[in-house]
């Protein structure tokens, strides 16, 4: 069982396990930002290329047209059908882009809910359990946390405190 004399060094132990996964959840986040950014100026570089070589195509089709110039007309022709289909192709990646943001913060406010339900559930359950005494301490004794639900749930900030919970009772037991 823990001892009083171990609060501090278990405390500490917390404090930086937690402070380590804040800090590593803000990298996280930072960096899905950035990547998301970098797509957006990808989509938009590929659409405005797109666009120009449409135009170009077309300007091209009917300078051709226009000279009664056949074989230009059927290159100009097939430059305009694939400036086409690279415009095409550029709205859909725009459109798969948009999709998968939206999908991606939808499954971010269903974990995050989900989370929420889970710690709530969690506290509920040990507001429920029966103290558990420990004889070799004075006065009332203590609870021994639920690690292992934690544990399983995959919480990050839990697991990490919890490690440490479960280090520091084995180490004192």
């Amino acid at each position: 069982m823990r001892s009083v004399g171990n609060a501090k060094p278990l405390k500490r132990c917390v404090e930086e396990a937690v402070r380590v996964a804040e800090q590593l959840n803000q990298r996280n986040k930072e960096n899905e930002a950035l990547i998301n950014r970098g797509e957006a100026a990808l989509v938009s570089q590929i659409k405005q290329r797109a666009e120009l070589a449409l135009q170009e195509a077309r300007n091209s089709y009917k300078q051709a047209y226009e000279e009664g110039d056949t074989d230009r007309v059927v290159s100009s022709q097939e430059n305009l059908m694939r400036a086409q289909a690279e415009m095409s192709e550029a709205e859909r990646y725009e459109n798969n882009l948009a999709q998968s943001q939206a999908q991606r913060e939808q499954q971010e406010q269903q974990f995050y809910q989900q989370r929420i339900a889970n710690e709530a559930a969690q506290s509920v359950a040990q507001q429920q359990q029966p103290r558990q005494v420990d004889p070799g301490s004075p006065g009332l004794g203590q609870q021994k946390p639920l690690v292992y639900a934690r544990w399983l749930r995959g919480d990050d900030k839990s697991r990490l405190r919890d490690s440490c919970l479960v280090n520091q009772e084995r180490y004192t037991a």
